[in-house]
C-alpha cells in the first residue's frame, strides 16, 4: 500500500511537470506578438490597396429595416488618417481623421478616433461602437464586428459587416444638394404645396408605400438647442426640421437633413417622446427604411429622385418626392 500510495505521488508531479512545460510552449508571448504584427501589417497593406477606397454599409439594428448606410472609406496607412463620404454631413468636410489597427484585445482591432462619423453615430445611438474587430481579411472583403453591443451590460460583439474593396468610385455623395433650401425656404415649390408626396417601390416585392409630408423650419431656440445637444444634430451636423404627416400639423416629428439624405432618426435620450421617439419610429416603420439617398432633383425644383441600398450595396428602395399644385 505504502508502495502504491509513493508511486501516485510520483506520477503526479510527473504529470504537473509535464503539464507545465506545454503550457509555456503553447503560449509563447515572443511568437505570439510577431504573429500579431504580421497580421496588423497585411490589414494595413490591405486597407491602402484599394485606389477607389472601401465602403461599409452599415445595417439597422432593426430588422425589419431594408436598408443599410453606405460610408465610403479612403485610407492613408502612412500617416495613419482616412477621409469618408456618407450620408452625413460631418463625413464630408474633408479634414482627415485618424485610425489605427493594434492587437490590444488579442485580436486586430480596427479603431477610429473620436470626434469621426463614427464616434458621432455610436453616440447618436446609430452605431454600437467605433472600435471593430477584425474577423477575417480577403482580397476584396474585410469583415469587421464592433467590439461592443453598446450597452454596458451586454456581451462582447456587435452586428457583423463587410469592408467591400470598391472597384470603380462611388459618387453618390460628390454633387451636394441643397436640401435645406429644397425643402425649406419660401419659394420652395415644397413650401407653396399643400400636398407633398412621397412614394417609394421596393425591389423585394414589397406592397408601394405613400407619404404625404409637409415641411417646417424649426425656430432659432430650438434650432439652438437641438445643435447643442442632441448628438445626430451636434456631432453628424444633419440640419433638423419637422414634417407633419398626412396632413396633421399638430403632430409632427423631427426630420433631418444631409447634404445628400434626409434621415427619421429615433433617440430615446429626449422628450417628448412622440417628437423624438414615436413619430420617428413610425415614420421608418412605414418607409422599411430610416433614411433616404438623394439621387436627382428637377429643374423646376419639385421632384426629388430618392433611393435606399442594402447591406450588399444593392437598390432595394426607390422613389420619388413631389410638391403637388
Amino acid at each position: 500500500m505504502k508502495t502504491t500510495y509513493q508511486l501516485l505521488i510520483a506520477l503526479a508531479m510527473v504529470a504537473s511537470m509535464v503539464g507545465c512545460t506545454k503550457y509555456e510552449k503553447d503560449f509563447n508571448l515572443d511568437e505570439l506578438s510577431a504573429k500579431q504584427d504580421r497580421l496588423n501589417t497585411q490589414i494595413l497593406q490591405r486597407l491602402a490597396d484599394a485606389p477607389n477606397g472601401w465602403v461599409i454599409y452599415v445595417p439597422n439594428p432593426d430588422t425589419a429595416v431594408l436598408s443599410a448606410t453606405p460610408i465610403i472609406l479612403r485610407f492613408d496607412t502612412a500617416s495613419r488618417t482616412y477621409t469618408s463620404k456618407s450620408p452625413f454631413p460631418v463625413s464630408n468636410a474633408g479634414t482627415p481623421t485618424l485610425f489605427d489597427v493594434s492587437s490590444a484585445t488579442g485580436a486586430p482591432l480596427l479603431s477610429f478616433a473620436s470626434g469621426s462619423v463614427f464616434s458621432g453615430w455610436n453616440e447618436s445611438g446609430g452605431i454600437s461602437d467605433f472600435f471593430f474587430k477584425v474577423l477575417n481579411v480577403g482580397q476584396d472583403t474585410i469583415d469587421i464586428q464592433p467590439y461592443r453591443k453598446g450597452q454596458t451590460y451586454q456581451s462582447e460583439g456587435g452586428i457583423p459587416m463587410k469592408m467591400i474593396r470598391l472597384k470603380a468610385p462611388i459618387t453618390w455623395f460628390d454633387n451636394p444638394f441643397n436640401l435645406r433650401s429644397l425643402l425649406l425656404s419660401g419659394a420652395s415649390p415644397f413650401q407653396k404645396s399643400s400636398i407633398n408626396v412621397l412614394q417609394l417601390t421596393y425591389q423585394n416585392g414589397s406592397a408601394p408605400s405613400a407619404l404625404s409630408m409637409a415641411f417646417f423650419a424649426m425656430g432659432p431656440d430650438d434650432l439652438a438647442f437641438l445643435n447643442a445637444y442632441v448628438p445626430f444634430n451636434r456631432d453628424m451636423k444633419m440640419y433638423p426640421a419637422a414634417v407633419a404627416v398626412n396632413g396633421d400639423p399638430d403632430y409632427f416629428s423631427l426630420y433631418h437633413l444631409g447634404n445628400n439624405s434626409f434621415f427619421s432618426h429615433v433617440d430615446n435620450g429626449f422628450s417628448p417622446g412622440w417628437l423624438f421617439i414615436d413619430l420617428p419610429r413610425a415614420i421608418i416603420k412605414k418607409l422599411k427604411t430610416d433614411h433616404l439617398i438623394v439621387r436627382a432633383v428637377s429643374n423646376d425644383r419639385a421632384k426629388v429622385t430618392v433611393f435606399a441600398v442594402d447591406k450588399n450595396g444593392n437598390e432595394v428602395i426607390t422613389g420619388l418626392l413631389e410638391a403637388r399644385p
